[in-house]
């Protein structure tokens, strides 16, 4: 931290060009205090601060009555130097609504508690990052500095943007739940007597779906509220169970006729058939072939519904899902 002022009180004798040499103790003249308002107290450290005198203006003429002709330097033309090094944790709330496409935006608050705002305040605010860019979890998008009021005090606001580096969550949760949804989806283009692979397919699908989920969860930073993430997970499960409940009533819709009734039918056919003369074999293919038939009929109407309807709130949920999304990550 480098702070700069002048001192119209102040008169320097015999200033230096280079800064450096023009050192001032600083307990001989007055010094601005800085105050860090939402610092982590108190695990705030400073070094000793260096104060000097930067030489930015000629020396006045000189006075012939002065026994000693120093070269005399006005406090009013001449600005104080004082910098020094702060090691300081500064909390930041973040919002988490919109995880794993959020913005976050977290503020260091200096506030100059020497004097109230008509006697001292900022001015020239000027701010630099020198560390990494690209962290572990966010991109350092920018970094700003603007002075505001604060119960009659000048306060130095420094904003920092943090942009999430999302592209680890689309390949380990979007990409693998899309895919099973996908999965899950296909059953529904099966041959309609394969019931029971349709239903273990929607089935495993669901319990690989809630692993992931329960293993994406365990990663995700704890909050109170839904997060974007949440959300879509969420839509996952849903959607992947109710083609399991879908796959269970089609197949009790056509649930075959007990085995008993089925055997008394084929008995009563064969001895009509014998009767007329005709091969009992030709009226069972007819049997099966009619069986069929009426398992299509009943299959293929609620089918063609689950596929088109299915497509339709898939394709509504991603339209007003990223647009809210993309609309928040700016926010």
């Amino acid at each position: 931290m480098a702070l700069s002022w002048s001192d119209i009180r102040l008169q320097y004798l015999n200033l230096k060009e280079l800064a450096d040499i023009n050192l001032i103790e600083i307990s001989k003249v007055w010094t601005p205090k800085v105050e860090y308002m939402n610092a982590d107290f108190p695990f705030v450290y400073e070094t000793p601060a260096t104060l000097k005198v930067k030489r930015a203006a000629p020396a006045e003429p000189d006075d012939p009555i002065l026994v000693k002709h120093d070269e005399v330097y006005m406090g009013s033309k001449n600005p104080l130097l004082m910098s020094k090094k702060v090691n300081a944790p500064f909390s930041c709330a973040l919002d988490l609504k919109n995880f794993p496409f959020d913005t976050q935006r977290c503020q260091l608050l200096l506030r100059l508690s020497s004097a109230r705002l008509e006697f001292l305040q900022w001015n020239q605010l000027e701010v630099y990052y020198l560390g990494e860019v690209w962290l572990t979890e966010y991109k350092v998008d920018k970094v700003d500095i603007e002075s505001q009021e604060e119960e009659e005090y000048s306060m130095a606001v420094i904003s920092i943007t943090f942009r999430r580096r999302f592209w680890f969550y689309i390949t380990s949760s979007y990409l693998p739940t899309v895919m099973l949804m996908l999965i899950s989806y296909t059953s529904l283009y099966l041959k309609r007597d394969n019931v029971d692979l349709r239903v273990m397919m929607t089935l495993t699908a669901l319990l690989v779906l809630y692993a992931l989920y329960q293993q994406i969860a365990d990663g995700l930073p704890r909050t109170s509220y839904t997060k974007a993430i949440d959300v879509w997970c969420f839509f996952a499960i849903t959607f992947i169970f109710s083609q399991v409940i879908f796959q269970v009533l089609v197949d009790i819709r056509i649930k075959p006729k007990p085995k008993r009734d089925r055997n008394r039918v084929s008995i009563l056919l064969q001895r009509i058939c014998w009767s007329e003369g005709s091969k009992p074999e030709v009226n069972e293919k007819w049997e099966e072939e009619e069986e069929v038939k009426e398992y299509d009929e009943k299959t293929s109407k609620p089918l063609r519904a689950a596929r088109i309807g299915y497509a339709i709130i898939v394709l509504l949920f991603l339209i007003i899902y990223w647009t809210v999304v993309i609309s928040n990550m700016e926010n």
